[in-house]
Order: structure tokens, then sequence, then C-alpha cells
């Protein structure tokens, strides 16, 4: 994780500086136990599908990990948002981004969608009878 985290320890009572810095080092040791690294979406899942008229359907991959320091017991979840794609689009073409809510100390990150295959066309009969592409 590229983004520092600051503990902050108090020690109450301790006769002198010495003691209480000595006293903080088990509090910090096992407060950096409480920031896990999260993976809350792995890259190549797949988190939605374009569904063509003529029966395709077409995966939406993310690009990333989606993975994060999050301090234990905060609840984070994730948001996907679609973009609508015209019927010529590529694979690998991103179409959108998943983003996990941010909550408490979690810093909120973006990663791409992209889709897994490119839009076939649509077969010479489905076009006969949907002249006008509906």
């Amino acid at each position: 994780n590229e983004r520092p985290t600051t503990i902050v320890t108090s020690v109450i009572g301790a006769p002198n500086l010495v003691t209480a810095m000595n006293s903080s080092v088990p509090l910090i040791t096992s407060s950096q136990q409480n920031f896990p690294e999260v993976t809350l979406v792995a890259a190549n899942r797949v988190v939605g599908h374009y569904d063509v008229p003529w029966g395709d359907s077409i995966p939406a991959k993310t690009g990333d990990d989606l993975s994060f320091q999050a301090f234990g017991g905060n609840k984070v979840s994730a948001n996907v948002k679609l973009e609508s794609i015209p019927a010529n689009s590529q694979a690998g073409k991103t179409v959108g981004t998943v983003r996990n809510t941010k909550s408490g100390t979690t810093p909120q990150q973006t990663i791409p969608v992209n889709l897994s295959s490119s839009v076939k066309k649509a077969p010479i009969t489905w076009r006969l009878i949907h002249p006008f592409g509906g």
C-alpha cells in the first residue's frame, strides 16, 4: 500500500517519558494487525454482462484487483457502474468502473471494467426480421 497510516498511542500513568514510549511499542504492534490488506474484487472477475438483442451475452470483467488496507471491522462494499456500449464494441474496451465505498479509514479506490470479448455482428436472419435494429 502506498498510502501511509498514522497510528497514535497513549500510555497514561507512566512514571516518565521513556517508560511511556517503551509501553507504546506493544500497542503499535497490535494495532498494525487491525489494518489488513483486503482484496474486495479480484482482477478478471465478471461483474456484469451485456445482453445484445440477437441473443449474445458479453461478460464485463475487472481489469485489476481492488485492494486496500481496511481497519478491522470496517464494512466495505463495491459499487459497479457500467456504461452503454455501441454494437461494434471490441474486446478490452473499458466499459465501466468498480469503486469501493469509503468507510472510516478505508480510502476510496476505482478500478476499470473491460469487455471480455467483442460484440458479434447480428446474424443476417435477425437483421432481416429487425431491419431497424429493434
